[in-house]
């Protein structure tokens, strides 16, 4: 029985995981692929230190990424923060200081004008583009490099 968000993806895999899930320009996602891109992305977002109930604020435009990411979030167990991706930069950080973010996934291009607006202390950014190696540091990282394919899940359950 579905009772989270993400459950309604991993059911899906389960029933019909050929069956198209997302269509993005001439891209098609399978329910099987989507739910593979969850579950490793939200295994990723455990190993980088994410806790239960934490906020990830997702600052993308309407992408797969974006899709993947926010069902990620609740795999992982915590709490996706969508953030209009036509807001300035300055209204983003209002969101994401007042929803407490510790992880940001947004593009290369907001990425830089977020760190920016942050300066030394601010929360771990993904970027679902690659980085250049002087744009890397433990606390900026690229999507493809948080993906796991090792380890699973761990789910809380809500009672």
């Amino acid at each position: 029985m579905a009772y989270l968000l993400h459950h309604l993806i991993r059911n899906s895999a389960l029933n019909a995981n050929k069956s198209p899930a997302l269509f993005f320009k001439d891209q098609v996602v399978n329910y099987a692929d989507l739910w593979d891109s969850v579950t490793k992305i939200a295994a990723g977002f455990q190993r980088i230190g994410l806790k239960s109930d934490a906020r990830v604020a997702i600052y993308l435009p309407k992408s797969p990424e974006a899709v993947y990411c926010m069902f990620a979030a609740t795999a992982a167990n915590a709490v996706f923060v969508p953030i209009n991706p036509l807001l300035k930069p300055e209204q983003a950080l209002h969101i994401i200081n007042d929803c407490g973010a510790s992880v940001i996934v947004t593009d290369r291009g907001r990425l830089a004008l977020l760190r920016a607006l942050f300066g030394e202390r601010h929360p771990t950014f993904v970027s679902i583009d690659s980085l250049q190696e002087d744009e890397q540091s433990p606390d900026v990282l690229a999507l493809h490099d948080v993906m796991s394919d090792k380890g699973q899940v761990q789910e809380n359950r809500i009672d």
